[in-house]
């Protein structure tokens, strides 16, 4: 099986590349911690590869980033070193920064934007024509990131009914290797733009509870939108004394973004929140570290 692009021959005796086809332009960014690899060609055209990514424990997850709407691409610039005579030779070409923006939509978004600066990363690459551009190895099987340093700056708040947007530093770690190993992937049973998305953060806050039964609601930590659609599976329950014991419940959601949970007679104080990925019945959601209390009196 092979990429749906390859980078990495030529054209018989003519030298030029094969990656001549419309590249598209960057529309979306996937960053994964760096030694992130997909094995097969076939698992990159597959959607539950990706949601798995996303819906992994924290140290091997890969956060999909909004789309971006402006782009200022930046190109390679090269080193050269002075000879005797002043004679210049080309050794090298330096990283390219590419910047790009990406849409405001919400100033809360900003603060989970900036916990990725400052860190080594490595980045899969959507373009406007639905493909995935990433690297192979020496066997040609791996679909893999390029390593890559990010940065994201204060956002640029609209004057107007402009969009506001949030500026975005991308720098390729080594360019060139994307001339020699680039590959990309296309997928048909879904689009990776719209429907590679991440974890959202959400906030239980515990309402009314009784011996038999506890009423909480679930919003978006960040625009405190009602979150639908999460199951008795998705929750964790349990006694708040030492030793906890996990209490089995059923679970009722009315109006949206409320969840009645009921049990078997209970008592004293207890202890909710929702299970970490992956462990949720329903993906793309995931609470904080700590729990919320309430006292059956």
């Amino acid at each position: 099986m092979s990429f749906e692009i390859t980078c990495t021959s030529s054209q018989s005796n003519t030298g030029i590349p094969r990656c001549k086809e419309d590249l598209g332009y960057p529309k979306k960014f996937i960053f994964v911690p760096r030694g992130t690899e997909i094995t097969t060609e076939a698992l990159a055209n597959t959607k539950a590869t990706w949601t798995t990514l996303f819906n992994a424990a924290k140290a091997d997850r890969g956060y999909p980033f909004p789309v971006t709407i402006k782009n200022e691409p930046a190109a390679n610039e090269p080193v050269y070193e002075e000879l005797i005579g002043g004679r210049k030779e080309f050794v090298a070409l330096k990283a390219g920064q590419s910047k790009y923006s990406l849409e405001l939509t919400s100033l809360c978004y900003m603060k989970k934007l900036m916990t990725f600066n400052n860190g080594t990363w490595a980045v899969y690459i959507i373009d406007s024509n639905g493909r995935i551009w990433g690297l192979t190895d020496s066997t040609g099987l791996k679909f893999l990131p390029q390593d890559c340093f990010l940065r994201v700056d204060s956002p640029e708040m609209p004057t107007d009914a402009s969009i506001g947007k949030i500026p975005v530093t991308l720098q390729i770690a080594n360019p060139t290797l994307f001339n020699e190993m680039g590959v990309s992937v296309k997928p048909t049973a879904f689009d990776p733009e719209t429907e590679l998305l991440g974890l959202q953060d959400v906030t239980l806050t515990a309402g009314a509870i009784t011996a038999t039964t506890w009423v909480m609601t679930v919003k978006t930590t960040c625009d405190l939108v009602e979150v639908s659609g999460l199951v008795a599976g998705d929750f964790l329950i349990a006694t708040a004394a030492a030793p906890t014991v996990d209490i089995t419940h059923t679970t009722v959601e009315s109006p949206d973004g409320t969840y009645t949970h009921t049990y078997a007679t209970q008592s004293g104080a207890l202890v909710c929140n929702l299970k970490n990925q992956p462990a949720m019945t329903t993906k793309g959601y995931e609470a904080g570290t700590t729990n919320i209390t309430a006292t059956i009196v």
